[in-house]
C-alpha cells in the first residue's frame, strides 16, 4: 500500500514538472545555419544574442495581444544574419500549442522588423504545408505588428478575413500562427534595439 502511495506521488510530482516544461517556451533556434541558408541564402555570418523580457514589456504585449499564456515569455534569443558586415535580418524562434504537442516556428524579419517568412522546425500539427508555402509566405511577408494584428478581429481570436487559399479547416492553425508571429516582433522590439542592431556593422573577429 505504501509502495502504491509512492508510485501515486512520483506519478503525480512527473506529470507536474512535464507540465512546467511545456509552459516554458523553448525560444532557440535548433540549427541555425540550415535555417539561416533557407531565409537569407547570401549571409555569411550570424550572431546569437540573448535577452529577457521585463514585466513592463509583458504588459505592453499583452495589452496588444490579449490572452497570451504567463509564461510565453522569458529569456530569449536574436539571431542577427549578416552579408558582407551589414545586417540583413533576423531570426527568432517561438514554441506555440500544436495539434499534438508544442510546435516550434522560426521566424525571419527584415531589419526594419517587417517579415520575412516562416518555417516550422518541429511540428505534428496540420497545415504545415500551407504555412511553409510561398503564398503563405507572400500573404504575410512585409506585414509589421500592426499589419499582422489587422488580420485578426479585434478580440485576436479568429481572422478577420479568410483568404481563398486558407480552408476553413485550417483558421484556427492560422490564427495561431499570426498571433505567433506578432509575439516574436513585439519580443524582438521589446527586447533588442533593433534599429541600433540594423546600424551595426558586423564586430571585428
Amino acid at each position: 500500500m505504501r509502495h502504491s502511495k509512492l508510485v501515486t506521488v512520483s506519478l503525480v510530482a512527473c506529470a507536474l514538472i512535464a507540465s512546467e516544461a511545456l509552459a516554458v517556451a523553448y525560444c532557440a533556434v535548433r540549427h541555425p545555419v540550415a535555417a539561416i541558408q533557407h531565409f537569407f541564402p547570401s549571409y555569411d555570418h550570424y550572431n546569437a544574442l540573448d535577452g529577457e523580457i521585463d514585466a513592463t514589456s509583458r504588459q505592453r504585449i499583452e495589452s496588444i495581444l490579449p490572452n497570451v499564456h504567463f509564461k510565453e515569455f522569458g529569456t530569449h534569443t536574436l539571431y542577427v544574419v549578416y552579408q558582407a558586415g551589414q545586417p540583413i535580418g533576423f531570426l527568432h524562434a517561438r514554441t506555440e500549442k500544436g495539434d499534438w504537442g508544442l510546435d516550434e516556428l522560426v521566424w525571419a524579419f527584415n531589419p526594419d522588423l517587417t517579415v520575412h517568412g516562416v518555417k516550422y522546425q518541429r511540428s505534428r500539427s496540420t497545415g504545415r504545408e500551407l504555412i511553409e508555402s510561398a503564398d503563405f509566405n507572400h500573404w504575410l511577408s512585409g506585414n509589421t505588428v500592426d499589419g499582422l494584428r489587422a488580420l485578426l478581429s479585434p478580440d485576436a481570436t479568429q481572422l478577420a478575413a479568410r483568404p481563398q487559399f486558407v480552408s476553413t479547416a485550417l483558421e484556427a492553425r492560422i490564427t495561431s500562427i499570426i498571433r505567433s508571429g506578432i509575439k516574436a516582433l513585439l519580443v524582438c522590439q521589446y527586447t533588442w534595439d533593433i534599429d541600433q542592431l540594423s546600424a551595426l556593422k558586423e564586430p571585428s573577429s
